[in-house]
């Protein structure tokens, strides 16, 4: 797999699915906060969604800082592979770049 596929996998499969779950079953949060969610106008869904959906952008990018070695706390690139595809480190196109490309 390589590094664009895997941004598309994390957007998709984490990001896109967390947001949907929020404005959609939200199991695990308290009564209280489904409750909340669900008589929400559609306005205020669509402003929840777009908060949500700028949290866990900003989120995943500086996951993707630190493992490229360029977040303010690291220095060096994590070293990561799927199979036999180098995803991140030394050389590797920049995962946060990848991500932001995409959203």
């Amino acid at each position: 797999m390589k590094a664009e596929e895997f941004v598309s996998l994390v957007k998709e499969n984490s990001r896109d699915f967390a947001i949907d779950w929020a404005e959609g079953s939200n199991i695990g949060v308290s009564k209280e906060a489904q409750l909340w969610a669900n008589n929400l106008t559609p306005q205020h869904k669509r402003l929840l969604r777009e908060i949500l959906s700028e949290t866990v952008d900003i989120s995943l990018i500086n996951l993707f800082e630190i493992m490229d070695g360029v977040h303010s706390t690291t220095v060096e690139p994590v070293e990561a592979s799927i199979g036999s595809d180098k995803i991140s480190g030394q050389g590797c196109k920049q995962l946060h770049d990848l991500y932001a490309s995409k959203i």
